[in-house]
């Protein structure tokens, strides 16, 4: 009985759409090798064998040339190869020094001259291979530059710099490594700031958290390249609205390489500023250690494995440690105000700031209004008793206001003020040649910063403010697998995982009795957390200019507590699934 063969055509457009869905979804981060294979006249040569080795890890892949001579060998990691061309009947042809870069499609093409195949004929690049078949326009940061530039915090991605039409909009003083919102800040080709992907190891490598973030920074040492796609009309990048930036880490190579270092900046070692030198002042001391190693190779066990050829590995380590001085001048309330007395509260007119009393008010030509305390003093019986156990934890002044400030302003200097700064980063990769046909890798790196710093200049009792700590951690993987199923089609299943965590907390204000600040135990039973509370000076409309916290945020009395534990954890699971499917001549993923 004869069946029409209609309902085939949904199931191959499905299998069509499954195709070109799963290339939309995958950033490639590895280089592609495609061309034609010709005889002496031209005439293409289907069946020839082509083969892509790594000139330093002796990697091998291979493909047939189609009906229509052509080949086309994909997922190959950035760099050197020679490419080989072969059939029986023709002699063999080699091209050695092919480097290929993160994100290339490389156009390799042979003729083949009539000979034993053990004949060979050698060819050397010299000039830079094309890119044939990609219409994304870019820049990539090779090896070379990534390792001997300057470059400041040695943060890799603060090389996209080198690239045209970027701009880089975040705090010139926040670059490092782990200030992972800042190094975000980048419009690429006029695009919006902060709408560009970042890429690692192909897998996606933004945090929502904060806007886009970056979410982690591999240590310069590790990263093999990355490319900087300023236009990408590949449609493998169609997820954003800006540009991309993709890094690839290191892979090991048949031979044992590693690096250790360390910059260090001392006090000794730095000159005076130019305002530590007109007010006197000596030069602050400054301390910073930025240490680590990388080192990559074959995966060998004396008398029981040799991984040569096969299995690789790559361990990188770096360590962060900065104690910056921040001198700050606050304003804290003095004997006299504090016992209610602010005859000195004077604006920088010498105004007198008129306290109102509370108790009073009423109605003069449509206007409330109320009556100041006599001669600006408030009666010690008029005083809060939970204001008065606030007001222990106030520091005393220390100093005496500098010229032209108000009596009452800028009484107490906070000197050196150490922020300090601890930053751990790591990340390893193993790669696996399982069989000519089979190859894969994983890939986990791991970092978490911890910031020390008080804003409030009180260093002890559940009244800080600050840093105290605060915490990023980020931990990032990706498994990655390659396997050719036929001469013309390849599948690549690559997997990703990354975490993000920050945490913003005040430990010496946990587990705080409130009732020692007199709030009543009916109260205190209620509260979701012990925890000492923010006292914190607003100005309104309706207060003087300058009181206490000003639009601009400029704080006069110093905050006492913080009373906040912020912890926003953003995680992101990623599945590619890729094919790579040469027919005739063309090529689809």
């Amino acid at each position: 009985m004869w069946i029409p063969a209609r309902p085939i055509v949904p199931r191959l457009t499905f299998v069509l759409t499954l195709f070109l869905t799963s290339a939309a979804a995958a950033q490639e981060f590895r280089a592609t090798i495609t061309g034609r294979v010709s005889d002496p006249n031209g005439l293409v040569v289907p069946g020839a064998i082509v083969t892509a080795t790594n000139s330093e890890s002796g990697e091998l892949a291979s493909a047939t040339t189609t009906t229509e001579g052509v080949y086309t060998i994909p997922f190959l990691k950035p760099g050197l190869y020679t490419v080989a061309a072969e059939l029986t009947g023709f002699r063999k042809v080699s091209q050695a020094n092919v480097r290929l870069e993160l994100g290339q499609t490389a156009a390799v093409n042979f003729q083949l001259q009539l000979g034993e195949l053990s004949e060979q004929v050698s060819v050397i690049a010299e000039s830079p291979i094309l890119e044939a078949a990609k219409a994304d326009r870019g820049l990539v940061i090779d090896n070379d530059r990534v390792n001997e530039l300057p470059l400041n915090a040695r943060n890799p991605f603060m090389l996209s710099y080198l690239a045209p039409g970027i701009t880089y909009n975040g705090p010139a003083i926040y670059q490092r490594p782990f200030d992972n919102g800042a190094i975000a800040d980048w419009s690429i080709n006029g695009g919006q700031n902060r709408n560009n992907e970042f890429l690692l190891d192909g897998a996606p490598n933004n945090s929502i958290q904060g806007g886009n973030n970056i979410a982690y920074v591999p240590p310069v040492d590790s990263v093999q390249e990355f490319k900087i796609v300023t236009n990408s009309y590949d449609s493998q990048y169609g997820r954003t609205a800006g540009g991309v930036v993709n890094v690839s880490l290191k892979s090991g190579t048949n031979q044992l390489r590693g690096t250790a270092y360390e910059f260090a900046r001392r006090k000794g070692l730095d000159s005076n500023e130019y305002f530590f030198k007109v007010n006197n002042q000596k030069k602050p001391d400054h301390k910073l250690d930025q240490y680590g190693f990388e080192i990559d190779g074959p995966v060998e066990i004396p008398g029981l494995y040799d991984g040569r050829n096969k299995t690789f590995f790559m361990f990188s380590y770096e360590g962060y440690k900065e104690a910056t001085p921040n001198p700050a001048t606050y304003t804290v309330p003095d004997a006299a105000q504090l016992g209610g007395d602010f005859s000195n509260l004077r604006d920088a007119q010498g105004r007198l700031i008129t306290v109102y009393d509370p108790a009073t008010g009423r109605l003069e030509n449509g206007q409330w209004v109320r009556d100041p305390f006599p001669n600006n003093r408030i009666p010690a019986s008029r005083i809060d008793p939970q204001a008065q156990r606030f007001a222990q934890y106030f520091l005393q002044p220390n100093a005496a206001p500098p010229g032209g400030s108000d009596p009452w302003r800028n009484n107490f200097v906070f000197a050196p003020n150490l922020a300090f700064d601890t930053f751990r980063n790591l990340a390893t990769k193993v790669d696996q040649n399982i069989s000519d046909r089979t190859k894969m890798f994983v890939r986990y790196a791991y970092n978490k910063r911890t910031e020390q710093r008080s804003t409030n200049g009180i260093l002890s009792g559940p009244a800080q403010d600050g840093q105290l700590p605060l915490w990023r951690i980020n931990h990032s993987g990706v498994a990655d697998w390659v396997r050719t199923l036929s001469s013309s089609l390849i599948v690549n299943i690559r997997a990703g995982l990354n975490q993000y965590l920050e945490l913003a907390r005040s430990d010496p204000g946990l587990n705080f009795n409130t009732a020692e600040l007199g709030f009543p135990a009916s109260f205190v039973n209620q509260l979701p957390n012990k925890v000492f509370p923010r006292l914190n000076f607003v100005t309104t409309a309706s207060a003087p200019s300058g009181f206490g916290t000003s639009t601009g945020g400029t704080t006069e009395y110093q905050n006492l507590g913080r009373d906040t534990r912020n912890s926003e954890t953003t995680t992101g699971f990623s599945l590619q699934p890729n094919f790579s499917w040469v027919k005739g001549t063309h090529n689809m993923r």
